[in-house]
């Protein structure tokens, strides 16, 4: 049965016109959820990164947001720096950077030592549908593997394509899957978990992997959903229209039968 304040048995579509703001709830109600339950020498912590792109530079290279860029002084800089004839105080010029996108959220597991064991990224909007993006999030995800940490992907959109390769993405397509789940374990370095998901299912809990010596620990995708329509106040959304992104006939016929017998709809 549904969860209050959600029609749906699994994912609410139309929580994607709200990605900008249901994306970082989800992340934050992970990390709980995963805290309690790993071993007490590993932490679930956010991590937010800048995407900083120069030209000629490789697209997708994230940095930290405590860097600071200035340009060099010069007579010329203090001249035409407004803040100096009136403070008497020299403020830098930057050199100024294409922001694309702006940030970069997701979830590590780390250990005492700061170790990075499993990164944890839902996608965003982004990843999905613009073409730098997804190269960027390729590009990232190639670093991880070679870098013996263990990845896990999270896609609850509709717009876009899955940022799969040939074979997952048909997998989802035979499966009727309108999201889906994919880890790569360190422990298994060349295969992938996939988990096919479609619309009018529960979201599943999956298994995190760990440190070899570390048994996995469950993320139970459904309460994360549920909490964040209750704790973001989207328990109003407008049904009266189709949600953002592409379904399929079926997956259409089912949504609409399923919010008229609920009322939602007329």
């Amino acid at each position: 049965m549904p969860a209050a304040n959600n029609p749906f048995p699994g994912m609410n579509p139309y929580l994607e016109e709200f990605w900008h703001d249901v994306h970082p709830r989800l992340l934050m109600l992970a990390s709980n959820q995963l805290q309690r339950a790993l071993p007490r020498d590993l932490k679930a912590r956010l991590e937010q990164h800048l995407s900083l792109l120069e030209e000629g530079a490789e697209r997708g290279v994230g940095r930290r947001a405590d860097v600071a860029i200035v340009e060099p002084w010069s007579e010329e800089t203090d001249r035409a720096n407004p803040l100096l004839a009136s403070t008497g105080v020299a403020v830098a010029e930057p050199v100024l950077l294409e922001l694309d996108p702006p940030t970069h959220r997701f979830l590590q597991i780390v250990d005492t030592a700061g170790h990075i064991v499993t990164i944890i990224e839902f996608l965003s909007l982004g990843n999905k549908t613009r073409a730098e993006d997804r190269a960027g999030f390729a590009w990232k995800r190639r670093q991880i593997f070679e870098s013996g940490i263990s990845f896990v992907e999270v896609d609850l959109l509709l717009q876009g394509e899955p940022v799969l390769e040939a074979d997952g993405c048909e997998t989802l397509r035979l499966n009727r899957a309108a999201y889906h789940v994919a880890i790569h374990s360190t422990h298994s370095a060349t295969l992938w978990r996939l988990y096919p998901i479609r619309l009018r299912e529960r979201l599943p809990a999956v298994e995190i992997p760990l440190r070899p010596s570390d048994r996995p620990v469950a993320l139970d995708l459904q309460p994360l959903i549920d909490d964040a329509i209750r704790d973001g106040a989207y328990d109003h959304l407008d049904y009266r229209r189709d949600p953002t992104g592409i379904l399929s006939s079926e997956d259409r016929a089912w949504l609409d039968g399923n919010l008229r017998e609920q009322e939602l709809r007329t």
